[in-house]
């Protein structure tokens, strides 16, 4: 099983966003709206963001399966996440062609080499000017 951990990276800036606050008390909704979040950064464990409210959206015209949902951060779609030059590329690889940060690009080719087949993997932690790790292949005979 391949798990990926949320971490402010990962998450992509002016991402259109449907936002819906709960009664505190019923956890039912109360209020919604439309807009993006950006500026992403961690800190204390938690992830914080900004965020751009466009306009209200009165809660008859949000989708029933949305208004169901418990608290928390989901993913509708991610047409609009990814540029239309990589609609065919799944997301893994976008995030793979589009990434400046080193440690990240070295994470997600590890996650690449397992998706792959090769499930021996070493990576080494510092290592500066030298090899990023080792993997073995068997023979099977």
């Amino acid at each position: 099983m391949i798990r990926f951990q949320v971490t402010a990276d990962k998450l992509i800036d002016n991402t259109r966003t449907i936002f819906i606050k709960l009664d505190e008390k019923t956890r039912r909704p109360e209020n919604a709206w439309i807009g993006h979040v950006y500026g992403f950064k961690e800190q204390d464990d938690r992830i914080h963001f900004k965020v751009y409210i466009e306009r209200n959206i009165p809660l008859e015209n949000i989708p029933r399966h949305l208004l169901l949902l418990k608290e928390g951060w989901y993913l509708e779609s991610v047409e609009e996440a990814i540029p239309s030059e990589c609609a065919l590329l799944p997301p893994f690889f976008h995030l793979l062609l589009q990434t400046r940060d080193p440690e990240t690009f070295e994470n997600l080719t590890f996650w690449l080499l397992k998706l792959l087949g090769i499930h021996t993997l070493y990576k080494f932690r510092k290592q500066p000017g030298r090899a990023d790790g080792f993997f073995i292949l068997r023979k099977n005979l």
